[in-house]
């Protein structure tokens, strides 16, 4: 096995011998022993040669840096979440058993009860409405405690609940009503329109002969007649004045004042103190008496506790708010209220 490594070796020495000068000047470089020089290697010739040491890899040309910076990339995007089931939200809506809910509500329980009468949906109706009725007298008990002693809410600071003190006042105020209506007979007078064929006409005709004792009364009988017994001797004949009235029908009580001004009292039968409180709210309403007057002739005494006068002057806009609705809260009100109330009774004191 030997053989092919001398031959190649001989070849190689032959070759050497056979190149031109300029090549056999490379013979001073240092070369490799041959076969004869190391002889003493002995059966060993055969050993191959160091592999040759592998050259270092060569970096890769880096391209130069430019100046803009690259743009990073982006980053991944996170991943979505599969949404875990909730529960159904429940609609908003009153409190259960609050006063919203029940108007809300409470027809459509008895809705229910109506439509399908079973013991059930009925007792659930009842007993929702025992719910109403219990609140209802709670609130009926705290307002007797709100009202009692307060000089505002309490009614019979206005009319007495004792019927000899409530007496006393009602006819107190008809005498002041009949003095007011007697002295506005005069100033004005009233129109009587009637029909000698109306019932409702010759059942108020005693009321018109007493009215007559205070006010020139004119009777004016629409058809021309006189009333069964002729209460009105004289009565006359309608000339047009129904319709430039504006009487609608007989019979019809009228207020008559200079300047050609009606004031109507009444369409219908009334008694005599019904028509002097009618003729005293026409003649209010016309400003033949004053606001103080026609209280003066009511029932109804403080009249000048009003609640509405105390406000008058009251800034409410700089009160906390609640809602959007502008709710203000009680306690906030109530302080408003009484500080208005202290006002207006310390006035009334001096």
């Amino acid at each position: 096995m030997a053989l092919p490594n001398l031959r190649l070796r001989t070849f190689a020495l032959a070759l050497a011998l056979t190149m031109p000068a300029p090549a056999l000047a490379l013979d001073n470089a240092p070369q490799q022993s041959t076969f004869w020089e190391d002889g003493r290697d002995g059966w060993f010739f055969y050993e191959s040669p160091p592999e040759p040491e592998p050259e270092p890899e060569k970096e890769p040309n880096k391209e130069p840096e430019t100046v803009a910076k690259k743009t990073p990339p982006p980053a991944p995007e996170p991943k979505k979440q599969t949404p875990k089931p909730q529960e159904a939200q429940q609609p908003e809506g009153p409190p259960a058993l609050s006063a919203a809910w029940f108007r809300e509500n409470l027809e459509k329980y008895e809705d229910a009860a109506w439509n399908n009468p079973t013991v059930e949906n009925v007792r659930a109706y009842m007993y929702l409405q025992r719910y109403v009725m219990d609140r209802s007298e709670q609130f009926a008990q705290s307002a007797q405690l709100a009202v009692l002693g307060d000089p505002v809410l309490d009614e019979t600071n206005r009319r007495p609940s004792a019927s000899a003190a409530a007496q006393r006042q009602t006819e107190r105020a008809n005498r002041t009503r009949n003095r007011l209506v007697s002295e506005l007979a005069e100033e004005v007078g009233m129109f009587f329109f009637y029909s000698s064929t109306c019932e409702a006409c010759a059942t108020m005709a005693p009321v018109i002969r007493e009215l007559e004792k205070d006010f020139a009364v004119i009777p004016i009988s629409l058809d021309g007649k006189h009333l069964p017994g002729n209460p009105f001797p004289n009565m006359r004949r309608d000339q047009g004045h129904a319709e430039q009235i504006g009487v609608p029908r007989a019979p019809a009580l009228y207020l008559a004042a200079p300047g050609e001004i009606f004031e109507p009292i009444a369409h219908s039968p009334v008694s005599v103190d019904d028509a002097r409180h009618r003729i005293l709210i026409g003649a209010y309403r016309q400003g033949w008496v004053t606001q103080e007057e026609y209280n003066s002739a009511r029932p109804i005494e403080n009249l000048d506790v009003d609640l509405t006068r105390m406000l008058a002057n009251e800034d409410l806009s700089d009160l906390q708010r609640d809602s959007d609705t502008n709710f203000i809260p009680p306690n906030e009100l109530m302080r408003v209220v009484k500080e208005a109330e202290n006002s207006f009774f310390e006035e009334q004191s001096q």
